[in-house]
């Protein structure tokens, strides 16, 4: 544990549910302070509003978006320049990505999309469709 806080991966998922909490629970504006505030330093930037699991691991930081109604299931791990997001300024919808998911650097995941239980989104995919426990780019590579 003591190793971890010098991980700056780490310290970024902490802030996240550090300000998201605040967000939710104390206050709103101070949460979202606190937000701009870590989105600032780790150069992530993971809305307050986003509901992400147990155990969500960044790999390297840098470049990460996860929009404001993203929801991630747990054990979830995530690389560098990766986009969970809208398709366009019109639509309000995000990705809900299941539990065991990894997802690759450069990948983006955009709009109202489902990405089921243990699956491995590949470098520089680009998703805007929904699949079932399947592999890179939807091809099922193993089932459990």
């Amino acid at each position: 544990m003591f190793k971890k806080i010098f991980n700056c991966e780490y310290r970024a998922v902490l802030s996240f549910r550090i300000y998201s909490y605040i967000y939710y629970n104390i206050s709103k504006g101070l949460g979202y302070i606190l937000y701009q505030h870590s989105k600032l330093k780790y150069g992530c930037d993971i809305a307050p509003t986003a509901k992400i699991g147990k155990n969500f691991t960044i790999v390297h930081i840098g470049g990460i978006v996860i929009g404001r109604n993203s929801i991630i299931g747990d054990n979830c791990t995530v690389n560098n320049n990766v986009t969970l997001g809208m398709k366009n300024s019109n639509d309000t919808s995000m990705p809900d990505i299941g539990n065991n998911v990894y997802i690759s650097t450069g990948a983006k995941l955009l709009g109202n999309i489902h990405i089921g239980d243990n699956c491995t989104i590949g470098a520089n995919s680009v998703v805007n469709k929904s699949f079932e426990n399947a592999g890179i780019p939807a091809k099922v590579i193993k089932k459990i």
